[in-house]
């Protein structure tokens, strides 16, 4: 069990400063899980702790998104992907705003059928055209061919 003040105490000692305020904010926007609480028996209030023992880990790590420039859903999704809890929703959010900017690039804000097909046409017709020229200076590149017979040279 981890308190409030044994965590803030603990980033101190590791040079990390923060307060009960920026604790509450990151729990907010689900940095951090909750805190949990014990009663202390009748009209002596609660104790509130994390349960997790790695929590001092995630605070550090959340620290070190934030100073690198990572805001908002992009540090839920970070700590989703090296495993730590968040609530799926936000994860569902970030991807289909990701994958809804993805399909505007791709097909150019069109959405008929041929109109779509042409555009994704373009853009292996234009990547073609980058990888042979590439190939030419960088004749290392391992580079995927568009299926036909002749090969990037």
């Amino acid at each position: 069990m981890l308190t409030e003040d044994e965590l803030i105490e603990s980033l101190w000692e590791k040079k990390i400063r923060l307060n009960k305020r920026v604790l509450t904010d990151w729990r907010r926007r689900h940095y951090l899980p909750q805190l949990k609480s014990k009663g202390l028996g009748r009209g002596q209030g609660k104790f509130y702790f994390w349960a997790d023992g790695d929590v001092i880990g995630r605070v550090a790590l959340v620290d070190e998104l934030l100073s690198e420039g990572f805001t908002g859903t992009r540090i839920n999704m970070v700590l989703w992907l090296l495993g730590y809890d968040v609530p799926l929703y936000l994860i569902r959010e970030r991807l289909q705003t990701g994958l809804e900017r993805f399909e505007r690039v791709l097909t150019g804000g069109k959405r008929g059928a041929g109109e779509i097909e042409d555009q994704i046409g373009q853009f292996a017709s234009d990547y073609f055209s980058i990888a042979k020229r590439l190939k030419q200076h960088y004749p290392e590149l391992q580079l995927p061919t568009d299926g036909s017979q002749e090969e990037l040279e």
